[in-house]
């Protein structure tokens, strides 16, 4: 029985305030540094696909899918920035 008050104990405890708002802070940190080399890789890309194309798609889909990654980064980017704000 003391095991299952044990295991009831752990999913239901209150967290470690500090312990969690470190940890955020340290992902913050890393997928700002994710998105940001992230994005440099989306531009060249988009540069090269613009020029050269790829090969193996058509030229139109690279740079499309170019596009829309490099999109994603930047929203990321923007919307991590409101996050942090608020905390």
């Amino acid at each position: 029985m003391e095991v299952l008050s044990k295991i009831w104990k752990f999913f239901t405890d209150e967290p470690n305030y500090e312990i969690r708002n470190r940890a955020f802070d340290e992902n913050v940190r890393v997928m700002r540094t994710l998105t940001f080399v992230f994005t440099i890789v989306e531009v060249i890309a988009l540069a090269i696909f613009v020029v050269h194309g790829n090969g193996l798609y058509l030229k139109q889909y690279s740079v499309i899918s170019a596009s829309i990654g490099l999109s994603i980064n930047l929203l990321y980017f923007i919307f991590s920035k409101f996050t942090e704000k608020k905390t």
